[in-house]
């Protein structure tokens, strides 16, 4: 199948394969769309409640998709395995994307759910006060951005945040992964490009700490940390030297490396056990660190 190119095609793509890729006969007890207040006007949000597990830890969770695509729709089953597998809340945030917005405004729109989210447990019906940050790809950027502005802004307390497949670097460096993965493994080098040249045009924007953490952020007393990397994805060294940076902060970091993974296998556990034992592996972390006496399922 020929990979697509333009945004619009990339967008439609990610939703219709939202549509058709089996899933694993995984359910919440139920879910409810509501609207966050963000500094830019009010944010579409989705929230997520388990069917075991009260009071629920509430995980704010950002998706993935370049920061050009993606949406509630794209990542909702891997939300709802979220839910069930950590016993957890899950708030999904549809935050700005590119090329209509600006990287900043991702950035400022998750930041902003996640102060709401801690804000409103009452009225979400969640235990706020056990909360975590989630995200795959570029919502694991979104994550890690967030707990970092957390830590600087005197923000909300985050006991954990898992960050499946980030990318943290944003100046064009080039990892041996990329040359290794970079054609037959979903995501390409070619796309990876792409994304640098909208996400970072600039060099002020490719060396703030928020959007290339991994070379410009200091770590020193974030969260507990899961960084999930995949063997055959062009961001593994990334995720790699993110796991080995956060641990020479000091941070209580597990790293899993996930073998014969590639990019955006959360999305796939309907297809591969290997994929569904990942996430499974990746939620319970979660649920642990979320003093969350309830096993997942």
């Amino acid at each position: 199948m020929r990979a697509p190119t333009g945004i619009p095609e990339i967008r439609a793509r990610a939703e219709a394969n939202a549509k058709t890729l089996p899933r694993r006969n995984i359910n919440v007890a139920t879910t409810r769309e509501l609207t966050v207040t963000g500094s830019a006007g009010p944010i579409n949000a989705r929230l997520y409640l388990p069917t075991y597990g009260d009071p629920h830890p509430l995980t704010v969770f950002f998706h993935g998709g370049g920061f050009i695509s993606g949406s509630l729709a794209t990542h909702d089953h891997l939300c709802c395995e979220l839910a069930q597998g950590a016993a957890t809340a899950v708030l999904s945030i549809d935050y700005r994307l590119l090329p209509e917005h600006p990287v900043a405004a991702a950035i400022d729109d998750a930041y902003a759910a996640l102060c709401w989210a801690a804000d409103h447990g009452t009225e979400l019906g969640v235990d706020s006060t056990r909360l975590a940050l989630a995200g795959d790809s570029v919502g694991g950027h979104l994550a890690l951005a967030s707990s970092l502005r957390a830590r600087d802004e005197g923000g909300p307390h985050i006991k954990a945040q898992l960050l499946l497949y980030p990318p943290v670097d944003f100046t064009g460096t080039t990892y041996p992964s990329i040359e290794e993965n970079g054609e037959g493994f979903g995501l390409t080098a070619e796309q990876n490009s792409m994304l640098q040249a909208l996400i970072a045009p600039t060099r002020e924007i490719a060396e703030d700490p928020l959007v290339s953490p991994l070379r410009f952020a200091d770590f020193a007393d974030l969260p507990p940390s899961l960084v999930a990397t995949a063997e055959f994805d062009i961001l593994r060294d990334e995720g790699t030297a993110l796991a080995a940076a956060l641990r020479s902060a000091g941070v209580d970091v597990t790293h899993h490396s996930c073998q014969g993974m590639i990019h955006g296998f959360g999305n796939l556990t309907g297809v591969s056990t290997a994929a569904a034992a990942a996430l499974d592996a990746a939620t319970n972390w979660l649920r642990q660190h979320l003093d969350n006496p309830h096993s997942g399922r």
